[in-house]
């Protein structure tokens, strides 16, 4: 459940990222640096956060839920067997999304920008010039974030013990 479940999260908005912070704007480097932040942190530190945030008891998350009405929706988030898998997958998405963003970033840039201006010159949208240039030639980078996402993805023990106290279940 984990693994797929960060393949599809992973995938789509690591390329958006990677193609949001491919332009050139004011905070762009500050935007890279929030970006890729959680994934050169600790990976304690950063579950320990998100335990403060999605615990069932303690947790920041069901805090807000109740005091705002909606205490139905306050659930176990971890420790649970339901949730627990899906709350991992998404920490995980998060903490590694930086990196896989940064990898879509170097393809992005071996893209020849001469392929831009011709589809410009040819009257091509923003969507059409994602659809037929930059996604094909980003396919050997989908392919290598793919298995890096599948390889970390087995690897994530660490987070599921943090998380739930070494008892997942």
């Amino acid at each position: 459940i984990m693994t797929v479940l960060e393949l599809i999260l992973i995938l789509p908005l690591s390329f958006l990222l990677g193609l949001f912070i491919n332009r050139d704007f004011r905070g762009n480097g500050i935007v890279k640096l929030l970006c890729f932040a959680p994934y050169i942190l600790s990976p304690i530190v950063t579950t320990l956060v998100w335990f403060f945030i999605v615990d069932p008891g303690i947790g920041l998350l069901n805090i807000f839920l109740k005091a705002n009405g909606l205490g139905n929706m306050a659930l176990k988030w971890i420790g649970g067997p339901i949730l627990t898998p899906y709350t991992v997958a998404i920490i995980e998405s998060w903490k590694a999304l930086g990196f896989y963003s940064v990898l879509f970033l170097a393809g992005l840039k071996m893209i020849p920008r001469e392929l831009y201006e011709a589809a410009t010159m040819d009257g091509a949208s923003s969507v059409k010039k994602t659809w037929y240039i930059t996604l094909p030639m980003l396919k050997e980078t989908i392919k290598i974030v793919a298995v890096y996402v599948f390889i970390n993805a087995i690897q994530s023990m660490q987070t599921v013990y943090i998380l739930t106290n070494g008892q997942p279940n």
